[in-house]
C-alpha cells in the first residue's frame, strides 16, 4: 500500500478528497488482491458497491455515472484483440468559486479555457468516484488478459490526475506526455472576453484549421494533427494496452485521422484502436 500512497502525494487537490480516494483504494485492494478469476458481472458489481462506498465517504450529494454492463462487455472483447490505443478524455473540471458565479455560461467556458484555470483545476468528486469504477474494470481486464499497461498524460490536472488514479488500480505509473496538454485560449489583452463570446457562440473553439490557428495561433492545427498521427503509428504490441489521458483537440485529431465524426465525447470518453478497427465509447464504460 505503500506505493498507492507515495502517488498520492503528488496530486494537488483538496486533500479531504483524496484521503477518502486513498482510504478507499487501500481498503479495496486489501479486500481483493486480485481480479482475475471474477466474472465480468461480478466485477461490474463490485466496482459500483465501491463507488457507493466512496461517495459516502466524499458526502457526495450529485449523482455519479453508473456502468452499463453492454460498454464494459463490448470492451473486454476489444482489449482480448491484442495491443491497443485508448485517447480517453479528461476527468470533469472542478470550477473555482470565481468561475461558479460566472455568467453567462460562455464565458465561463473561456475562462476555464484560459491559464491557470485551464492547467490547475483538479477533477471534481464526481470524476473520482468515476474513474474508481474505470480503474477497477481495466485491473479486472489486465489481469485476466496478461496485458501490460502504459499510461500518458497531459499536463493538465484534470488529465494527469485521472491518469495516477488509473495507474494506482492498475500498478502503472504514468509520464507526462506534452503532446497531450490542452490548448490555452489566449488572454484578455490579445482577445478580451466579449470579442471571444461573440466568436465562440458557446465558448467552445471547434476543431478548425482556421478557428484554431486564429484563436491559439498560427500552426497549431497542424502541429496537434502531426503529433497524434505520430502517435497513431508507433508499432503494435500485442500485449500492450495504452491509454492517453487527453483532451478534446486531440480526441477530435484521433477522429478525423480515422474518418469519424468529430464530436465532443464526454468525461472519461474513450476511441480505441486496435490493429484493425476503431472502436468508439462516447460515454466511456457509462450509462
Amino acid at each position: 500500500m505503500a506505493f498507492f500512497c507515495l502517488l498520492f502525494k503528488f496530486i494537488h487537490t483538496p486533500q479531504r478528497s483524496f484521503r477518502a480516494f486513498t482510504k478507499t483504494l487501500e481498503s479495496f485492494h486489501k479486500e481483493h488482491p486480485s481480479l482475475k478469476d471474477l466474472q465480468l458481472e461480478d466485477v461490474i458489481s463490485l466496482a459500483g458497491i465501491w463507488q457507493d462506498r466512496l461517495a459516502r465517504s466524499l458526502i457526495l450529494k450529485k449523482d455519479y455515472r453508473r456502468i452499463d454492463f453492454e460498454k464494459v462487455k463490448l470492451l473486454e472483447s476489444v482489449l482480448a484483440k491484442g495491443g491497443a490505443q485508448v485517447f480517453m478524455r479528461h476527468g470533469e473540471q472542478k470550477l473555482s468559486k470565481r468561475l461558479l458565479e460566472m455568467q453567462p455560461e460562455r464565458l465561463r467556458k473561456i475562462e476555464m479555457m484560459r491559464n491557470p484555470e485551464n492547467l490547475q483545476n483538479p477533477i471534481t468528486d464526481i470524476s473520482l468516484v468515476e474513474v474508481l469504477a474505470v480503474g477497477i474494470i481495466f485491473s479486472h481486464l489486465k489481469e485476466k488478459n496478461g496485458k501490460n499497461f502504459s499510461i500518458h498524460t497531459s499536463a493538465n490536472k484534470r488529465a494527469s490526475q485521472v491518469a495516477k488514479c488509473l495507474g494506482s488500480l492498475t500498478q502503472t505509473d504514468p509520464d507526462l506526455l506534452p503532446k497531450l496538454t490542452c490548448i490555452n485560449y489566449p488572454d484578455g489583452e490579445k482577445f478580451p472576453s466579449h470579442y471571444l463570446q461573440r466568436e465562440l457562440s458557446s465558448g467552445v473553439l471547434p476543431w478548425e484549421k482556421e478557428s484554431i490557428d486564429y484563436i491559439v495561433g498560427a500552426g497549431t492545427y497542424a502541429k496537434i494533427m502531426d503529433q497524434i498521427k505520430e502517435e497513431l503509428r508507433a508499432p503494435y504490441a500485442p500485449d500492450l494496452c495504452t491509454i492517453y489521458l487527453t483532451h478534446t483537440q486531440q480526441i477530435n485529431s484521433v477522429q478525423k485521422l480515422n474518418h469519424l465524426p468529430l464530436k465532443r465525447i464526454s468525461h472519461l470518453g474513450m476511441i480505441i484502436l486496435v490493429e484493425d478497427a476503431v472502436f468508439d465509447f462516447p460515454t466511456g464504460i457509462f450509462q
